[in-house]
C-alpha cells in the first residue's frame, strides 16, 4: 500500500491538485490521513476504463448488427431503374402483340357482313391475346 499525497498522486495521473480534490469529493478516491492509496485509486480507475471500452464495444458491436440488417432489407429491393426497364420491356412486347391482331383477323373479317360476327370475333382475338400475355412470363 502506497500512500502518497494528493499533489503527487494529481502529478503522477497528470491531472491537476484540484480535480484529484475534486475526485475526493465526490469520493472517486478514497484518501486515509489525507493520504491517498495509489494502488487502489489507481485499480478503481482501471476498471472504469474497462467498463467503458467494454460499453464502447457493445455500441460498436449494436452498430455492425443495425448495418447488416439495414444491408439485408436493403437487398431485398429491386432497383427502379431495373422495374422500369422490365416495365418498358413488357410494354413493348404487349404493343407488338396487339398490333398483330389486324394481320390475323382482317382476312376473315373481309368475309363477314354481319357487324355482331365482326365484333365476337375482334373480342375473342382481343381476350385470347390478352390471355397469352398474362401468362408470358418471358420478363
Amino acid at each position: 500500500m502506497a500512500l502518497i499525497r494528493k499533489s503527487e498522486y494529481a502529478r503522477r495521473q497528470g491531472f491537476s491538485k484540484s480535480y484529484v480534490s475534486k475526485l475526493i469529493k465526490q469520493s472517486k478516491i478514497s484518501v486515509c490521513d489525507g493520504m491517498i492509496d495509489e494502488d487502489k485509486a489507481n485499480a478503481r480507475n482501471d476498471l472504469k476504463k474497462q467498463l467503458l471500452e467494454a460499453k464502447l464495444n457493445t455500441e460498436i458491436y449494436k452498430g455492425q448488427i443495425l448495418e447488416a440488417q439495414a444491408n439485408k432489407i436493403a437487398s431485398q429491393y429491386i432497383s427502379a431503374e431495373v422495374v422500369k426497364k422490365a416495365v418498358q420491356a413488357k410494354n413493348r412486347i404487349v404493343r407488338d402483340t396487339l398490333l398483330q391482331i389486324p394481320d390475323r383477323v382482317s382476312s376473315v373479317i373481309a368475309s363477314l357482313k354481319d357487324a355482331s360476327e365482326i365484333h365476337a370475333l375482334l373480342m375473342t382475338e382481343i381476350r385470347n391475346t390478352l390471355f397469352e400475355l398474362s401468362n408470358d412470363t418471358t420478363v
